[in-house]
Order: structure tokens, then C-alpha cells, then sequence
């Protein structure tokens, strides 16, 4: 092989090369977009579950809260009874 070929052969592979890594650095950067859309996807699902649990649990935690200081009263007012 002469001098020519050898660099045209140089040239080509490395012209292959560069085409395949920006290839690769295109699919990479639709990979990162479409991660960033699941991501901002299940952030916003996982805002609506978390929001429909504490709209679920609230009142029932506020009730069994009232439910506390209404026994808690009436273990003091006993208390205050039978000293």
C-alpha cells in the first residue's frame, strides 16, 4: 500500500468514526429528553397520589386528634374526681 491510500484509508475510518459518534451523541440527547419528560411525569403523578392520600387521611387524622383531647379531658376531669 502506498502513502495515498493509507491516508485516504486514515480519512475514511475516521470520518466513519465521526459520523457514528454523532449518531450516538443524537441519541443520547433524545434519550436525556424523553428521561426528563418521565421524570417531570412521575413527579406530577406522585404530586396527585401523595395529594389524594392527604385529602383521604387528613380529616380522619384531625378526627381521632379531637377524639385524643376529648379522652384526655375526661381522664383529667376523672382524675380531678377522685383526688
Amino acid at each position: 500500500m502506498n502513502g495515498h491510500i493509507i491516508q485516504d484509508l486514515k480519512q475514511f475510518i475516521a470520518a466513519a468514526v465521526s459520523q457514528e459518534t454523532s449518531i450516538i451523541t443524537e441519541d443520547i440527547s433524545r434519550l436525556d429528553t424523553k428521561i426528563d419528560k418521565l421524570d417531570k411525569k412521575l413527579d406530577d403523578k406522585t404530586n396527585v397520589i401523595l395529594g389524594a392520600v392527604g385529602d383521604t387521611t387528613s380529616p380522619r387524622f384531625e378526627a381521632v386528634e379531637a377524639e385524643v383531647v376529648e379522652l384526655d379531658t375526661r381522664v383529667t376531669k376523672l382524675e380531678s374526681a377522685t383526688s
